[in-house]
């Protein structure tokens, strides 16, 4: 009995440290999709600018929250399919935190998964910084 109390006060514990973490308990004022949308943009852009000219970018594909990146350079020997996506929940919606997550997939290795933090959508400079980062990281990752 003394085990469950222990793990039940664990749990406790637990909860209170991540309600901590919660940034705010203001809901989100503007529209989040439109800002997603322009934080896509902001990215398609860096992309066309940066990666694209230094990699070999077979192609791109971009959606409403996701998008996918095929490189293929034979000079660095990489071959990958990156897959970004900005996930959020329902509360996350109305609050303003998105988080963006990649997945990338070589031949003969496992699919590996990369999350950042959570970031307030408003952040536009931070999350684009931030994702640029990861994904050239990612690229030149063996």
């Amino acid at each position: 009995m003394t085990i469950y109390r222990v793990t039940l006060g664990k749990q406790i514990e637990e909860m209170k440290v991540n309600s901590k973490n919660i940034k705010s308990k203001v809901q989100f004022q503007g529209n989040f999709h439109e800002e997603l949308e322009e934080i896509i943009e902001i990215i398609q852009n860096e992309i066309q600018k940066k990666i694209i000219p230094n990699y070999g970018v077979v192609y791109t594909e971009y959606g409403s929250q996701n998008m996918k990146i095929k490189i293929k350079d034979s000079n660095l020997m990489i071959e990958k399919l990156i897959s970004c996506n900005f996930f959020y929940k329902k509360n996350d919606e109305k609050y303003g935190y998105i988080t963006p997550q990649f997945s990338s997939a070589e031949l003969g290795q496992r699919t590996k998964t990369h999350v950042l933090e959570k970031y307030t959508i408003s952040d536009h400079d931070i999350i684009v910084n931030a994702f640029m980062e990861k994904l050239v990281e990612i690229i030149e990752e063996f």
